[in-house]
């Protein structure tokens, strides 16, 4: 049950809602007032009691407002998982896809699966090298191809392509902002899928 506490004309006495001692003052100078009516009698105890109990409501509601803000995120820092643990991935998202409407998969799924795309469309692996000719002189550049590039890897990208997921993800989580590389960034998320991914969106797949 609420109590609602009113404290009387405030106007008059030149109350000042954001100044933090109200309570201290008001609770010396006036009779709070319950639900709207003004008692006959208050102690100085009762309104004491009072002003320590409209004190801790105000502590608890600013902590659990606290509790709703979603922690920071160590954007230059990625998640170091196993190859079997990646494959897992890729098939439990191709899965999901294949079998569940986009509005019933979990965030946390929806997050796998944007961060498997992007492990897929960055990971690259050293592929021989090339020369070029440039002043007379023959320079040699490492040559790179991408990691995962057939099987479940090579499914994953084309379901994602043929259902628009990134578009269609955008009427379930309406919050997204332009990402790094023409990238789509999901506030409720907080992953970015396609662009240029930061390490944060793309997993560090070991052997």
């Amino acid at each position: 049950m609420f109590v609602f506490v009113t404290l009387g004309d405030t106007k008059a006495d030149g109350f000042d809602p954001s100044n933090c001692d109200f309570i201290a003052r008001y609770t010396n100078r006036k009779f709070l007032s319950f639900n709207g009516k003004k008692p006959n009698h208050m102690s100085d105890k009762k309104k004491l009691i009072q002003g320590v109990l409209i004190l801790v409501f105000s502590l608890f509601y600013f902590k659990s407002i606290g509790q709703n803000i979603q922690p920071k995120i160590n954007r230059d820092s990625s998640k170091t998982i196993t190859l079997a643990e990646f494959n897992q991935k890729v098939d439990r998202g191709i899965l999901l896809l294949k079998t569940k409407p986009l509005a019933e998969i979990s965030d946390s799924d929806h997050v796998n699966i944007m961060m498997c795309w992007n492990t897929i469309f960055m990971a690259m692996v050293k592929n021989g090298r090339y020369t070029i000719k440039y002043n007379g002189e023959r320079l040699t550049f490492p040559k790179y191809k991408k990691r995962f590039s057939v099987g479940r890897y090579h499914k994953l990208e084309k379901m994602i392509d043929k259902i628009e997921y990134t578009v269609n993800l955008g009427k379930i989580y309406p919050e997204w902002s332009p990402s790094r590389g023409m990238g789509v960034y999901f506030d409720k998320l907080q992953m970015a899928i396609k662009g240029t991914p930061e390490p944060y969106a793309v997993f560090n797949v070991t052997q």
